[in-house]
């Protein structure tokens, strides 16, 4: 996230009424650091289970880093938002994990077609 990004809130909404969402963290971002943001997932019949997602705030502008931010607060609205600069927002996180994937997928493809092509000089 940038700099000026000093907090982010996930959202999130159960597929089942009757199960529920729970995010933890984001309140604060410690900068040049990794800002850990727990999702917990909760069944109807209780069983939860626990994402955790790494925010990453950039460094101060002069390359300095804080110290990391005590979290003490549990948000649980489904309707939260990301809070960011607007002027500079920076790539949205699910466009970086589009493309990394696409860049995965295009690897893994191009290895294989490596590997085939050499195999049949073989």
């Amino acid at each position: 996230m940038p700099y000026e990004t000093t907090s982010i809130k996930i959202s999130g909404s159960a597929a089942d009424s009757k199960a529920s969402v729970q995010v933890e963290g984001g309140d604060t971002l410690a900068a040049g650091q990794d800002n850990p943001v727990k999702v917990i997932c909760t069944a109807e019949n209780g069983d939860k289970k626990e994402y955790t997602i790494i925010v990453k705030r950039a460094a101060a502008h002069d390359g300095s880093v804080e110290e990391k931010p005590i979290e003490s607060s549990t948000t649980t609205s489904a309707e939260q938002e990301v809070q960011t600069d607007t002027t500079n927002s920076g790539i949205p996180i699910w466009l970086l994990i589009v493309v990394g994937l696409a860049g995965l997928l295009i690897g893994i493809g191009i290895g294989y077609l490596v590997n085939k092509k050499i195999t049949a000089k073989s």
